[in-house]
This record gives C-alpha cells, structure tokens and sequence, in this order.
C-alpha cells in the first residue's frame, strides 16, 4: 500500500534495522513493527527481517568473534491483548497434546528492558551480534560497568538507571534515548565525559535475565490480570522498559514448540503502542499492483502526531473498508508514525457511504472478487501491472540496477511493458522514449552485466512474478525439477514436491504455463545459471533421503551451501524446527 517498490521497501526496512541496532531509532519501534513488518510480510516474505535474527552492523561494535553457546534469537512482539490471549492459546493446545495441564507455574513473565542485548558465558561479555556470534566487549566490566547478580550468568541486558538518564545525560548532554547511550558506549573508540560520569556513578549495568523480577501463573490467570501484570512489571526496575516478555516455564513445552530461524515460538513480547489519534477520513484512493491486486489508502487532513506529519494510512484489502465501513466521512484512530504510513488501530464512526471498488484504477477494467482482495484481470492491458512487474524481475534477479519507478514507467508508456523487450533495447531506443543518454548508456550496460554475472536459476524463477511461487518455494521446485520443466509441469507433479499442497499447486501449475514462452525467451538470451542441484541418482541409498533437515548455528561452511548439498542428497530443508523435522544439524 506504500509509495514504495519493492526494492525501495528492502532498502528502508534493512537501513531502519541497521540504525536501531546502532543507537540511532529513526521511527518509533511500535512504528517499525506495525508497519514495516506487516508490509514486509505482505510483499517481501523473505526478507532477513522476517527470517533471520537482524544482526547489529559489525562497525557499531565490532567484528564478530565469539560464538554463542545457544542462539541469542529475537522475539515475537504482540501489541494487544487479543495477540496474547492467541500465544495463550497456542501453548495450551500445545500442552494438551502433552499431556500438561494450565497449572499455576506454566506461564512466567519479566519485565523487557529497553537496552542492549549481551551474552556473559565462558569469562567474556559479547553483543548479541547475528544471533550465532558477538562482538566482545568484555571491557565494559573494566571501566565500570556493573554485572548484576555476578559474571557469567549468560544472557542479559546492558542498561542504563532510567532517573539518572533523565535527571543527567537527557537534561545536560541531549541525549534522547538511554539504548542510543548504551549503544554510543559500546561503539566509543574514546570514552567521553558522559560516559565517564555514569560509570563513575555507578548506574550503568548488565542485567542477566534470570535476576529479573517474574510473575509465575496459568493461562487463564495471566489473561484474566493482563493490564495489572503488566503495569506490575513495568514498574519493577529502575531501567526503561518497553513491556513484558511473556514465556513458557515448562522445558517440554519449549522443546515441543521450538524455535524458527528468528525466533522462539514458547515466547512473545507484549509491548506498549505509540501515541494515536482520531482523524476524519477525507479520500480513499486505490493502487493496483503487479499481481492485478488492489489496495486502498485513506487519506486525511495532515495532523503532527509526536513529531511526524501524518496524512495517510492503510487500509490493506479492498474488503477491509467493507469490514470496517470505510469511506469519506468515517472517522479512525491511527497510530504515530515516523517516515512510514501509520496504521488503522480502530475505526470511531464509520462512514455513511462505505467506499466501493468496481472498476481498476490504472486500466479501468471491471475488477472481480479474490477472496479478501479485488484483483484487476487485465493482465496484458495493465499499465499498473506492466510497471510492478518489470521492477520485480530487476529487483529479483538482483543483477540490473536502474529499473525503478520513473524509468520503468517511461518504457511503459512508450509500448515496452515486458522485461522480455527491456533486453531487446538499445541505448538509442532509450533515448528515443525520453532517458538521458547518461542513464540510457547506464541501462544497457546493467542489462549486459545481469546477462554476465552468474545467478541462482530459481531467482530467474521467483523473478517471474508467478503466484504462490516465491524465493523459497523456486528454490524447492528446482530441486525437484530442472528450470526447462517447470513451465509444463502438472497440479500433481508440484504437489509431489515437499511443500506444496492442494489449493497453491493448481494455480502454481497455471501461472508457470502462462509464462511459458517468456520465460524460455529470457533462458535463451543466455543468463549464466547457477544452477539448483538435483537429486542425484544414489538418493535413494542416501541417509537423508526423504528427510527433513533443518540447520542451525555457524557453520564452517556457509548455510546455503548445507542446504544445497542436502536438497541435492534427497533431503528436504526446513526453514525451523517442527513435527515434521528427522534431523536437526547443529553448528558451534
């Protein structure tokens, strides 16, 4: 629903990542994780975000040299009582299954701190880092920092006392957030003399977790005093905090539920929203993506809302303003944003005339029902469609640079609406629609360079914009098939691919076939493919053959490379660990 390509919502959700994990919060939190990471989800299901811990820049702290004992992953963050009444859930169904009953210890909750995350084991203190490995700062206990409880208590937090930051660093040196502090310490090659007073008063510390108050209970007592339990443990430190971790205390339990790449499923944060308001709705206006889907916006009258100008914000699905009687005239609360569009948190007073869709903005065609969306099906006579989809391909493939918004909508209106006639241009053509000679010369040599350059084939593959079939999932079907195949393959021949089910394996089967001829066009200009290996002909004799293998930890080699060498060994990978999951490979 963004303004934003695809490879511009990358670059702005890892650039926010980075500057959070280096002390630098360029939007809310709240903002981040309402916004950034639900969009993330909606369009880029891949992105390290979202499947991989967010690892702090190394220049912040330092080069990663010590490994963890355990992964030190992030945590799944809820910001409503509804989300945590759903992990409730989860966990009792999970118990049942085990046999466990909602007992008074089953449920353990401490407060979160608002710090930066260490890891003190093995007479070194080191950053979270990547999850598997850290940066060490062990100097922090040299010049002052206090370890709470005592050393080697594993991992913790690194804070600063709240009322000294306010009363101190906040009133006379401008500080604006005590983890900027922490962070500005961490990174320091100098210690100034800010730095010097706080440790010199004694207010700088590492928190191990397991010193943390907690409150024990059940399921449905942790439900029934939310709002108490969480103010309780707020209030039960002298350090920020920004909510409460909610975990399950039961060893078996987490066992049984694991983990995923990013974070454990026994674990949720439940975390304070920003600042919101009421705002009237003044507009409604709709985009139509590459896939035909179209998707509202609400716009408002510009309010300043903690510091940021707010004058839109999502509405996600065209059925969303059915559900929610959205429209000119209605009346929403959002929440704070910073840079991004915020979110619809409640709607007041609905609208009087709830906004309809019949017809696609860009083309004007007659739109038809996708279960929650409304999708345009003029796929050839798009020119919202044409757009979307070109600037896919190149940010896909990831070896063309220059094909964003302007550029691609210039060939676009000038007839070019298909990557296969992008390649078939010269830098005259260019020119002759309107692009400099400068960028005109610039394009074609990114259009050589993704020719020369090696590429992974199932990236050619996602490339292609076909629905239900994403990185993860190209991948997987190359395993199984070679790229030459894929485009005549069967409902039943996909389903027989680890993965792919009943209801996605149809339309997968029907979208490779419409991209039949484009697709042996590109493979025939002469991409250099790398290609995904194939089972080889001892699989069956293979002692992983027919698993499902997931890895986790640093490797000696590098992880895409196991996971090769296992899919190519009849091996299917998991991404976390499951029910499903044979063997669970472990690195240092």
């Amino acid at each position: 629903a963004w303004d934003l390509t695809d490879s511009q919502l990358d670059d702005i959700a890892t650039h926010l990542g980075a500057e959070y994990r280096k002390g630098r919060e360029l939007i809310p939190d709240d903002r981040y994780d309402s916004e950034v990471i639900p969009e993330l989800e909606r369009r880029l299901p891949d992105h390290p975000a979202l499947t991989k811990v967010e690892a702090e820049p190394e220049e912040a702290f330092g080069t990663y040299t010590i490994t963890h004992t355990s992964p030190m992953l992030s945590t799944e963050k809820a910001y409503t009582r509804d989300k945590v009444i759903a992990f409730v859930a989860r966990v009792m169904k999970k118990a049942k299954s085990l046999g466990i009953a909602d007992s008074a210890g089953l449920f353990s909750v401490k407060p979160k701190l608002d710090g930066i995350a260490g890891n003190d084991e093995n007479d070194t203190l080191s950053t979270r880092g990547n999850g598997d490995q850290g940066a060490n700062i062990s100097h922090f206990f040299k010049i002052g920092v206090i370890p709470v409880g005592g050393r080697h208590r594993g991992p913790g937090e690194i804070v600063v006392e709240h009322n000294y930051f306010s009363a101190n660093l906040e009133t006379h040196y401008a500080l604006s957030h005590p983890r900027n502090f922490i962070a500005g310490l961490a990174g320091a090659d100098t210690l100034k003399q800010h730095h010097f007073d706080a440790l010199n008063s004694g207010v700088v510390r590492f928190v191990p977790y397991d010193t943390l108050p907690d409150w024990a209970g059940g399921g449905e007592d942790l439900i029934a005093g939310f709002q108490v339990i969480f103010d309780r443990m707020r209030d039960s430190v002298p350090y920020l905090t920004d909510g409460m971790v909610v975990a399950v205390a039961n060893p078996e339990i987490r066992a049984a539920m694991g983990a995923t790449h990013h974070h454990h499923r026994w674990m949720m944060a439940v975390k304070r929203r920003g600042p919101t308001a009421d705002v009237l709705v003044e507009d409604v206006r709709i985009a139509t993506g590459r896939t035909g889907r179209i998707t509202p916006t609400v716009h408002f009258a510009p309010i300043l809302l903690s510091g940021a100008n707010l004058s839109t914000a999502t509405a996600h699905t065209a059925a969303m303003l059915t559900k929610r009687g959205l429209g000119v005239g209605a009346v929403i609360t959002i929440e704070r944003a910073g840079a991004v569009i915020p979110a619809i948190v409640d709607v007041v007073r609905p609208a009087k005339e709830v906004m309809t869709i019949a017809h696609c903005p860009s083309c004007g065609h007659e739109v038809v029902e996708d279960g929650e969306y409304l999708l345009c099906p003029n796929t050839a006579g798009c020119k919202a469609q044409a757009v979307n989809r070109i600037i896919h391909f190149f940010h896909t493939l990831g070896t063309a640079n220059g094909f964003g918004d302007v550029t691609v909508e210039t060939l676009v209106d000038a007839g070019i609406d298909s990557v296969e006639e992008s390649y078939a241009l010269t830098a005259n053509d260019m020119v002759a629609v309107g692009i400099s000679a400068g960028d005109s010369a610039n394009l074609i040599r990114e259009l050589q360079r993704s020719l020369k350059e090696p590429v992974d084939d199932w990236r050619l593959l996602a490339a292609m914009g076909v629905i239900g079939l994403g990185r993860g999932d190209s991948r997987h079907l190359l395993a199984a098939f070679p790229l030459e195949q894929v485009t005549t393959l069967t409902a039943e021949q996909i389903m027989t691919v680890h993965g792919f089910g009943k209801i996605t394996s149809p339309l997968i089967s029907e979208g490779l076939s419409a991209i039949r001829a484009t697709l042996d066009h590109l493979v025939g200009l002469g991409f250099r493919l790398k290609r995904t290996p194939a089972p080889s002909d001892s699989v069956a004799d293979s002692p992983v053959s027919g698993k499902t293998v997931v890895f986790t930890g640093a490797m000696a080699r590098t992880r895409d490379v196991m996971e090769a060498h296992a899919i190519a060994h009849g091996a299917t990978v998991g991404s976390s660990v499951s029910g499903k999951t044979d063997l669970l490979v472990c690195g240092a």
